[in-house]
This record gives C-alpha cells, sequence and structure tokens, in this order.
C-alpha cells in the first residue's frame, strides 16, 4: 500500500510498501520499507502534527 501523510507544517511526506496502518490512542503507526536503505522501519504519527493521509492500494 501507498501512503501519503499531510503534515499540519505543510510537508508531505511519501511512503511506499506500507504494512500494518493501525489506529492507536493518539494518531497510527505503519511499518514501510525505506526507498533508499531497503531497511523496514515502524512509524508513529500523532494527530496533533498530521492534517491528514491518504491512502492508495496497488492492484
Amino acid at each position: 500500500m501507498e501512503l501519503i501523510v499531510f503534515m499540519i507544517t505543510g510537508k508531505t511526506l511519501h511512503f511506499s510498501d506500507v504494512e500494518n496502518l493501525t489506529p492507536t490512542t493518539q494518531g497510527f503507526s505503519f511499518e514501510y520499507v525505506g526507498k533508499a536503505t531497503g531497511v523496514k522501519r515502524r512509524v508513529e504519527m500523532n494527530y496533533t502534527s498530521v492534517a491528514g493521509y491518504a491512502v492508495a492500494t496497488k492492484g
């Protein structure tokens, strides 16, 4: 899955190969594989920093 996160600062973050997008008590978490490094990482986003997000599934 592809995930685009819109930050309240105006920045846009793009993540590919996203898995396990899960709501948390203060936001959401997910795992992704870094394009440059190939390393799998887990991220937690807090809704106080996020204006919104968009999800696209492949296929």
